[in-house]
């Protein structure tokens, strides 16, 4: 079984109403470090 963290955290982020960059200073990150895990724009694979 394959999880990915990206989905994880993003169904996480939707259920509870936070915004990438309430999450990332929750964790003490950068929003543009969470956005890799979980782009609020799908990007194209492979880029």
């Amino acid at each position: 079984m394959v999880i990915n963290a990206g989905a994880v955290i993003s169904t996480y982020r939707k259920q509870t109403g936070i915004t990438q960059q309430v999450l990332a200073d929750f964790i003490g990150s950068l929003k543009a470090l969470v956005s890799t895990w979980d782009p609020e724009v799908p990007r194209a694979e492979g880029h």
